[in-house]
């Protein structure tokens, strides 16, 4: 994850500020065993040095117990041109209702 981030970067999501260390943590932490993510409605926009994007994700997950989830977000992000290769730098996720 790190070699496609920033180093400075940081997620929004319900309500907190997260950054690599959190977002690992969660990730490690998770009883999710399976995830299976769609991505729709993209609307993008590049310069030079910088991208945004903002789309809606569909995620559909099975825990370790087997219970089976589905989650759809409202989500935007934004990309850094590092030396020639393009890095997330922000994201932001909401759920959708």
């Amino acid at each position: 994850m790190k070699a496609l981030t920033t180093p400075d970067f940081i997620l929004f999501e319900n309500g907190k500020v997260i950054d690599h260390d959190g977002l690992i943590d969660i990730i490690k932490k998770s009883p999710i065993v399976k995830a299976d993510y769609s991505f729709d409605n993209f609307k993008i926009n590049v310069d030079n040095n910088s991208g945004t994007a903002v789309y809606f994700n569909h995620g559909e997950f099975v825990t370790s117990d087997a219970s089976h989830l589905t989650r759809d977000w409202l989500e935007s992000a934004i990309f850094k041109k590092v030396g020639n290769e393009w890095k997330l730098h922000f994201a932001h996720s909401t759920v959708r209702k």
